[in-house]
């Protein structure tokens, strides 16, 4: 990009202004007087009068600690967050490897899950592995660990999964 004549003499008159201008702001608004009995003196601004800091020693240095034999330490300890649980459908296939396998859609490879039959109540946990692409149900089950949720006839089953 080319200046024109005039965009030059801009720019140095303004460089030549800033030059100028900086060190004498610095000048007029530093003050030169040491602060009296020891205290830091800030300044809060032209025309203000200065900001006086008493250096004295902290509070945390003042007195002895009390401690109370009595009492036992309370330790705060945060609440586990709450695990979201999701409704899926789940049936079992022989080709399943694994007593504890579990192949879930749309769950990373290697993660235990807590399964339990929406109808009776029973559960179990299992850790999950990939899921073909072409599997019709959301869940799909060792026919062993599918029996420990329902009878095997009354596959596929409603099961509410939480990650454990």
């Amino acid at each position: 990009m080319a200046f024109e004549d005039s965009d030059r003499r801009r720019a140095v008159l303004l460089t030549l202004l800033t030059i100028i201008a900086l060190p004498t702001i610095y000048l007029v608004t530093r003050s030169d007087e040491p602060a009296a009995d020891g205290a830091v003196a800030a300044s809060s601004g032209p025309n203000r009068a200065p900001i006086d800091f008493v250096q004295d020693k902290p509070v945390f240095l003042d007195g002895p600690i009390l401690v109370r034999e009595d009492e036992p330490a309370t330790i705060a300890v945060p609440q586990r967050p709450a695990q979201e649980s999701v409704r899926l459908t789940a049936s079992f296939r022989s080709s399943v490897a694994g007593a504890r396998s579990c192949l879930v859609v749309g769950v990373e490879s290697r993660i235990t899950v807590r399964i339990e039959n929406i109808d009776n109540g029973r559960s179990l946990t299992c850790v999950t592995g990939f899921a073909p692409f072409d599997q019709q149900v959301d869940v799909v089950l060792p026919p062993a660990s599918f029996a420990e949720l329902a009878d095997l006839t009354e596959a596929p089953i409603t099961i509410e999964l939480t990650r454990t």
